[in-house]
């Protein structure tokens, strides 16, 4: 199950403050023009997907930042790559950002972009030319670094950060079997 919670840009950018000072341990390209940045500590995750007979092993980050549009990555004063970059410039470059820490990640623009500032001085851009609204997200894998709310151990939910139908939001995803989890939006609700 799902439940949507809108945000303000600036409930969003104090959400996001806890990203200062994780690595990115993890850089990949899922379908183009998509990257994911894991941030902080990796762990092994185990998805069972309805397209797949056998499950799919990954690793995710404590915090994941996936782009669904273009990007780039800055330096100081000029586009190190980007999007539109070759595969092989974007291979090679996309690894020279693991190891790297965050200095911020933020929302900025009436249509909230998602930018990601890195202690080496360059910085990670979203921008959307060919869709009708912002395309990134942002998961909380390990809960304890959502700070937005107080979730419940037991209730297992996973928020997701995006924009959809023009508004800032957290998607909470949950079973809607697990007592904990209904029993806290029960809560939210009222």
């Amino acid at each position: 199950m799902t439940h949507y919670e809108l945000l303000t840009v600036e409930e969003a950018n104090a959400a996001l403050s806890v990203c200062r000072g994780l690595r990115i341990a993890r850089c990949w390209r899922s379908v183009e023009p998509c990257i994911v940045l894991e941030m902080g500590r990796l762990r092994r995750e185990v998805l069972q997907l309805a397209t797949r007979s056998k499950p799919l092993h990954t690793l995710s980050g404590q915090i994941s930042c996936m782009t669904e549009s273009d990007w780039r990555v800055e330096k100081r004063r000029s586009i190190h790559f980007g999007s539109g970059f070759s595969d092989r410039q974007i291979d090679t470059r996309l690894k020279s950002l693991v190891g790297t820490r965050v200095a911020a990640v933020r929302l900025l623009g009436r249509l909230p972009e998602l930018r990601i500032e890195l202690d080496d001085g360059r910085a990670i851009s979203t921008f959307t030319n060919w869709s009708n609204q912002p395309r990134w997200h942002i998961g909380f894998h390990d809960t304890k670094l959502f700070k937005h709310r107080s979730l419940p151990p037991a209730a297992d939910i996973s928020p997701y950060m995006h924009v959809r139908r023009s508004r800032l939001e957290i998607e909470y995803c949950y079973d809607d079997q697990n007592p904990a989890a209904n029993r806290f939006f029960r809560e939210i609700r009222q």
